[in-house]
């Protein structure tokens, strides 16, 4: 079973011939190699990279994440909820992001999967903040008739993540109470892309992800939004995000390479990255 806080493999082996031979942006300064898969997290849209660093050695960054206690009410979905933190990006936001890893013990394959009736409560159980609901990322499935990047297969990991405003709960959140709810079962479908390659752009403030058509079948891209990443350092999760096409929309065929883009927020050095492709049907809507 796949463990967010895993320290990464050697990064190797899997990056594909195509992806290796990748040219990303021009304004992308491709200072040390470019990062690589180290690990699959699903079958169709996700993996780890890791290998070449983003954001700066030189910077130590200050207080933001702090560990929390999930806690799941019955009846619930049953998934095995991995660390769980909450984030921010600078010491003086007014926002902070929960980010907690999850995996699918089971068989069944779970489309349309999120948190409910999210409650933010203090050591002494008062309650901060309450989120109705919120949307895991997971592997792509199709449900319904509609492709969504919110299913969770035998051994997948996927990722709870809610942003909300708030100065004081950061400092006072202590656990999160909620439960697991999916709307429909899902089934796989027989397209991928995956993340193959990484590299830092402008002195690692931003980067570029490659991402590869795996197949058998073709993958569409019809929204600019190509996926979801999380930063990682040894503990867990410090940042996350979307990914944004640096090479635009359309059918992408097995072996054909996409990019997206971000910028990155995170003040210090980070050289683990997960990333989760959302496509969808080829064939359009």
């Amino acid at each position: 079973m796949a463990d967010a806080s895993a320290p990464p493999p050697d990064a190797g082996g899997e990056a594909s011939a195509s992806a290796a031979n990748q040219t990303f942006s021009d304004t992308c300064l491709t200072t040390e190699p470019p990062g690589r898969s180290v690990r699959t997290l699903t079958a169709n849209n996700a993996a780890e990279l890791g290998g070449a660093t983003l954001g700066s050695r030189n910077v130590i960054p200050g207080f933001l994440r702090r560990p929390v206690t999930i806690t799941v009410r019955e009846p619930s979905i049953r998934l095995t909820v991995g660390p769980a933190f909450v984030v921010r990006s600078s010491e003086s936001s007014r926002y902070l992001s929960l980010i907690a890893s999850v995996t699918n013990p089971g068989n069944d394959y779970f489309c349309f999967l999120e948190a409910t009736d999210m409650r933010w409560l203090a050591a002494d159980g008062r309650q901060l903040l309450k989120s109705d609901r919120s949307f895991l990322q997971g592997s792509v499935g199709e449900a319904n008739g509609l492709y969504t990047d919110t299913c969770l297969g035998a051994g997948d990991l996927g990722y709870l993540f809610e942003i909300e405003a708030g100065e004081s709960v950061f400092a006072g959140v202590s656990s999160i109470e909620l439960a697991f709810a999916s709307s429909s079962p899902g089934s796989p479908v027989s397209g991928a892309l995956l993340p193959t390659q990484y590299v830092a752009c402008k002195d690692g403030r931003q980067f570029e992800v490659a991402l590869e058509s795996r197949g058998p079948a073709a993958v569409g891209l019809w929204d600019d939004a190509v996926g979801t990443y999380f930063l990682l350092d040894e503990d867990g999760p410090v940042e996350w995000g979307y990914l944004r096409t640096r090479r635009g929309l359309g059918v992408y065929a097995p072996g054909k390479v996409t990019v997206g883009g971000a910028a990155n927020f995170y003040p210090g050095a980070i050289q683990r990255i997960h990333v989760y492709t959302a496509f969808d049907d080829p064939a359009g809507f």
